[in-house]
């Protein structure tokens, strides 16, 4: 499996630490998928965030139906593979607010067990769990790759480890918008300055 990871200087809306000569690079060599850019172009130096409801999906299968243009031998590509990418987004609390943190995923697998991972996030935090899930003190099931069958598993368990990310801090962050909105509504009720007074 190779892993690039391209984050921003700690948050989605600052700049992209790679360069765009690198980026045009690592996705030819790559052979990335063109809509692969929809879902890092949300990423980048802007006073707001843009596209923050962005959600989507984008799969090429080419199992079935193998593309003779994209074997290459000396690389250790067959014909045969698909890609997909998508985007999740997650919560965080940054000392006393919440924050919308996104990352982009791009995806390959050749059946001959190649596996490409190209994943796009503000933080470091997707980094370090990959890391640590495939690393000395991950299941071993998640860090074997002899076998084709082994790196599709590894590959479903990464996906696994993506979404649970993204489903992380989502109940507290609905929690304390509810806390706020019924702060609101009790100190309008209760406390509103236009009562009629005698």
């Amino acid at each position: 499996m190779k892993y690039s990871f391209i984050s921003a200087n700690g948050h989605s809306r600052d700049t992209l630490k790679i360069t765009r000569l690198m980026l045009t690079r690592l996705f030819s060599y790559c052979q990335v998928m063109h809509s692969f850019l929809d879902f890092i172009s949300v990423f980048g130096l802007q006073e707001k965030p843009r596209d923050i409801r962005f959600s989507s999906f984008r799969e090429q299968n080419l199992v079935s139906r193998p593309d003779p243009s994209l074997a290459s031998p000396i690389l250790g590509r067959s014909e045969r593979q698909y890609q997909l990418c998508y985007n999740l987004k997650s919560v965080g609390r940054y000392e006393k607010s919440w924050s919308t943190r996104q990352a982009a995923i791009y995806h390959q697998f050749d059946v001959n067990g190649n596996a490409v991972w190209i994943i796009t996030q503000g933080h470091w935090d997707i980094k370090d769990r990959i890391a640590d899930m495939t690393g000395v003190r991950g299941r071993e099931r998640d860090r074997k790759f002899g076998k084709v069958f082994e790196c599709f598993r590894s590959s479903l368990s990464v996906h696994l480890l993506l979404c649970e990310w993204s489903i992380e801090n989502w109940r507290f962050y609905l929690q304390s918008l509810e806390d706020s909105i019924e702060k609101e509504v009790w100190a309008y009720q209760f406390c509103s300055p236009w009562q009629v007074t005698d």
